[in-house]
């Protein structure tokens, strides 16, 4: 009885990474080109132009492939008070993504910027940092240099969150 129990666990996990597998896609990232009307990231001649783009079209478990540049545009939002990221996972877990040509080549800018204290008391930013990843788990970032990400330091309240990257609740790598 027990065996049954084992195999039918194992058999159903197996199907279920499978599944997983066989919808996953991998999306493409390159801000070098001239032209990205109608891209949609499925190729390298389709790839979308900024970090921001090709995370928006990618989903949990996919993979995103990112071609050497500078990637200094676009940002995400967790919430106000975290202010942005330009590569930000929240709610998509199992990615990974690889700059294929390496640190050398392909780098993530974040930038700096100023807080905003509102009527409620809460704290607004625009600052950029280069990665974020909320709850997201088991991701994997690879090959890219990290430059000028920030959240400054508020003047009145604990509030340096880290510069380059953020990683809470979660297993990133």
């Amino acid at each position: 009885m027990k065996s049954f129990f084992v195999t039918k666990f194992f058999a159903t996990a197996f199907v279920a990474l499978a599944v997983s597998t066989l919808f996953a896609k991998t999306v493409y990232v390159d801000c070098q080109m001239d032209d990205y009307a109608g891209h949609d990231g499925t190729s390298w001649e389709k790839a979308v132009k900024t970090l921001t783009d090709g995370i928006t079209k990618a989903a949990a478990g996919d993979t995103m492939l990112v071609a050497k540049g500078v990637y200094d545009e676009g940002s995400l939002a967790f919430n106000a008070d975290w202010g942005h990221a330009r590569l930000q996972f929240s709610g998509k877990a199992n990615m990974y993504v690889k700059a294929v040509d390496g640190p050398l080549e392909t780098f993530i800018v974040g930038e700096p910027g100023t807080f905003t204290e509102n009527a409620d008391g809460s704290i607004s930013t625009n600052y950029v940092r280069c990665i974020q990843n909320y709850n997201s788990q088991d991701c994997v970032v690879e090959g890219f240099t990290l430059m000028n990400g920030d959240t400054g330091v508020h003047p009145t309240r604990n509030h340096n969150r880290n510069g380059s990257v953020v990683c809470t609740d979660n297993k990133t790598t």
